[in-house]
């Protein structure tokens, strides 16, 4: 792959309560380990299938093979490659819909969240939106206000995943501008200007998924890939 490129993997789970033999074979013992974490069969499975082919899709980028990937996690516990740390990656999962952004020389994170209709919507943008993002999302029509939240949702968790902190740096902090999509308005102190990070709305034609991806280089392109 080239530096200015982040390849998009979309997966499709399968629905099963069996852990295929195979995906069971290329984990390594602290994942084979953490099956035992899960009671219920299907998410026993699940987790079996996104460990087994992340290391499939990765693998492909070294020419090794997808039980020789050693992970190690940094500061905050976010995973990378030993066997080539310049090898950026992260995935998301919601219900079936599973994805890889892969990339060099980059911080990149990606979320993928289902749309459906929550209960707390109204809380969780009190407590993870800023003012600007909770005075727009309040004047939508609630037909909008449902898209939007997870427009804005996916995008945040996505940002906070690419610099390995996850939601405690604060969602609130990490804020888009609304009138401009798919470009910040502010971030933490820590990590640079807002014209360093790109976020992007990923199509993944599905209408009932919402999906964005979040990097630090300027002019990439996205490869979506296809797992089959």
């Amino acid at each position: 792959m080239t530096d200015s490129a982040v390849d998009l993997w979309q997966v499709t789970l399968q629905s099963t309560e069996v852990v295929d033999p195979y995906y069971l074979s290329i984990l390594d013992e602290a994942q084979r380990a953490n099956l035992l974490n899960f009671k219920q069969p299907c998410l026993r499975a699940n987790y079996a299938q996104m460990q087994a082919i992340r290391r499939q899709i990765l693998a492909q980028y070294l020419d090794e093979a997808p039980d020789a990937l050693k992970f190690g996690k940094g500061q905050y516990g976010k995973p990378f490659l030993e066997n080539d740390p310049e090898l950026a990656f992260n995935v998301s999962h919601s219900a079936n819909c599973f994805v890889v952004a892969v990339s060099r020389d980059c911080d990149v994170g990606v979320d993928v969240e289902v749309i459906k209709s929550r209960n707390n919507l109204q809380g969780l943008v009190s407590r993870c939106f800023a003012s600007e993002e909770q005075a727009y999302w309040q004047a939508l029509s609630q037909d909008q206000q449902l898209l939007e939240f997870y427009r804005l949702w996916t995008g945040k968790e996505a940002f906070v995943k690419a610099v390995g902190r996850g939601i405690a740096l604060g969602l609130d902090r990490c804020v888009i501008d609304t009138q401009q999509p798919f470009q910040w308005l502010r971030l933490p102190d820590p990590y640079g200007s807002v014209l360093q990070w790109q976020i992007a709305a990923v199509d993944l034609e599905d209408q009932q998924v919402c999906c964005s991806l979040v990097h630090n280089k300027q002019h990439v392109t996205i490869n979506f890939r296809q797992w089959l």
